[in-house]
């Protein structure tokens, strides 16, 4: 194993992130990441055969298709497509961060939501909002929005489906 570490690290050597400064990558690092991430999972993911086993995925086989649709795509789409074959993973403990120029870029909702389930069905409530003195915070008040309000569509999606479709973008 150490050896293995050794070449892959020997691999990186070149790659410099801050280096790029937020400009795409090149096919070449594109490649060289794809190349790379396929190593490591390959050779040194002891968890490898049981998630085969487990989700009927091979992430192996998945980075290599991506090696061949690769120019096809921009940045933010190789980007993605990264992330969700390290994610379909799902291990707590295994993340692709992406480019270094979105590090540190939060989004963060005025409000908790939760789930209860009673004699008639799921449900997902606003547990706490934010009440604040922000403009978005007086909006939110201003349309009812309060602690209690229950949540039946995120985005035009029922909401049991939104919270299912975004637990596929998680890992663990």
């Amino acid at each position: 194993e150490d050896r293995a570490l050794a070449a892959v690290a020997a691999e990186l050597s070149d790659f410099d992130p801050q280096k790029r400064s937020g400009r795409e990558l090149t096919l070449g690092e594109r490649h060289q990441i794809i190349t790379t991430l396929a190593k490591i999972i390959e050779g040194l993911y002891t968890h490898l055969p049981q998630k085969r086993a487990t989700y009927g995925l091979d992430p192996v086989q998945r980075l290599r298709a991506l090696s061949q649709r690769m120019d096809g795509l921009d940045d933010t789409e190789f980007h993605r497509c990264m992330a969700e074959i390290v994610t379909e993973l799902r291990d707590a403990h295994t993340r692709y961060l992406g480019p270094q120029h979105i590090e540190g870029e939060v989004a963060a909702l005025p409000f908790l939501i939760e789930h209860y389930m009673d004699d008639q069905g799921s449900h997902y409530i606003a547990s706490k909002v934010f009440t604040g003195r922000s403009e978005q915070a007086q909006q939110f008040a201003g349309a009812g929005f309060v602690a209690g309000v229950e949540l039946t569509h995120w985005n035009g999606t029922a909401i049991g489906t939104a919270v299912d479709l975004h637990a596929e973008r998680e890992t663990g």
